[in-house]
């Protein structure tokens, strides 16, 4: 099980290569919520889970897999599109693309609006990150997006960053805590592990080269 932003940014890539290597081994995947996730994987129903935030489930063991964080897209005409940073309370009058109310994503950046004493305005929900950068593009409305999101084939939309401390979204592994995995599922938990520890060193590498 993986939650939505997983499944459509890091794990097409690092499941590809997995199968590549593994190709005696079938993978079925299920995108669901984070805390979907979390229940899946304690309650036995998947090996594995890819999620985001410190499991509730006391019976799980996690394990660090990807960094990432929450971009504002915005269509390259609209006004705010040449700030650097941008705090949510500055856009919550704006309309937005979101993925559909059941989504975890959807949730937790409505919470964030109440919390600031607003609404997210909603006007449009559609089934994939890349299709919230289509509609922003289109000019329908401003999108939260993963900034793994913005790679090769993405829409042309402007990102600026949320200065928001929430925008960091830390992906991990979890298992049941005590469970013995299959040789098949422990080697993929291995190679996502590996995946993320070379993503983070190639980052750093590319910090070091730019100070």
């Amino acid at each position: 099980c993986a939650n939505t932003n997983a499944t459509s940014s890091f794990l097409p890539d690092d499941l590809g290569e997995f199968l590549r290597e593994q190709p005696q081994v079938r993978v079925a995947l299920r995108e669901t919520t984070s805390p979907g996730v979390m229940q899946a994987v304690a309650a036995g129903e998947c090996d594995l889970g890819v999620c985001a935030g410190v499991p509730s489930e006391a019976d799980l063991e996690l394990r660090p897999y990807r960094r990432d964080r929450w971009l504002l897209a915005l269509p390259p005409q609209h006004p705010l599109a040449r700030r650097q940073t941008l705090r949510f309370r500055e856009v919550l009058g704006e309309p937005f693309v979101c993925l559909p109310g059941g989504s975890g994503a959807h949730g937790f950046l409505t919470a964030k609006a109440v919390e600031l004493g607003g609404h997210l305005d909603v006007r449009v929900q559609v089934g994939s990150i890349h299709a919230i950068l289509r509609m922003v593009a289109a000019g329908a409305g401003l999108g939260f997006v993963p900034q793994s999101a913005f790679g090769r084939g993405a829409p042309s939309v402007a990102k600026v960053a949320l200065d928001e401390a929430w925008a960091d979204r830390d992906l991990v592994i979890v298992t049941r805590r005590g469970a013995t995995l299959s040789q098949a599922a422990g080697a993929l938990v291995d190679h996502l592990v590996a995946c993320g520890s070379r993503s983070a060193r190639a980052k750093r590498a590319r910090g070091t080269r730019r100070s």
